[in-house]
């Protein structure tokens, strides 16, 4: 969906598994999105970027494309799902191109939220501190979300794939903030 006349917020990640920081992410979007009266979305890859950019595998928690969008609607509440399909064009793509082009110009993002440790564009130039006066300087508003913690811990879909690894589904779940999906 392209409409012009659709405006809308994104929360930015690869979202594997909709843990209680991607939720932060996504719920910060809900409410930007109600008060622009836009749609609230994620922009995320088909791909996990680690596996184009260095070759490593990533053990994902979600790994079916279709589960992963309905989970993202599901435990995101979220409008829409924009599955970007992650090219070499877009791997070597600049962070102001993936801002400016891709997401306002042809998504018509008018407010995009990420996480204090966010990356995107070539060699992952593309953080928060680079990102916000980008998005200044193209009219468009921003949100940083905090880390999330439990317990001391920052939640983050790698310290989950790794207790799902140890067999701790019950602590992986409480960081998920929901079940595991079931393969």
């Amino acid at each position: 969906m392209t409409d012009e006349k659709i405006i809308r917020a994104a929360a930015l990640g690869f979202f594997d598994g909709v843990h209680r920081g991607h939720q932060a992410l996504m719920h910060a979007a809900i409410k930007r999105a109600k008060e622009m009266g836009a749609l609230s979305c994620a922009v995320t890859f088909d791909t996990h970027p680690l596996l184009r950019i260095r070759g490593k595998q990533v053990p994902l928690l979600v790994p079916d494309l279709k589960r992963r969008a309905v989970s993202i609607i599901k435990y995101g509440g979220l409008d829409e799902v924009i599955m970007l399909p992650f090219t070499d064009s877009l791997m070597r793509m600049h962070y102001e191109e993936f801002i400016g082009e891709l997401l306002i110009k042809k998504y018509n993002v008018r407010h995009v939220i990420m996480g204090e440790n966010y990356t995107c564009g070539f060699k992952g130039l593309g953080n928060p501190s680079n990102i916000a006066p980008l998005c200044d300087r193209l009219g468009i508003t921003y949100d940083v979300i905090d880390e999330v913690r439990v317990d001391g811990r920052t939640v983050s879909s790698t310290l989950i794939r790794e207790l799902v690894a140890r067999e701790d589904y019950a602590e992986a779940e409480r960081l998920l903030g929901h079940e595991l999906e079931e393969d």
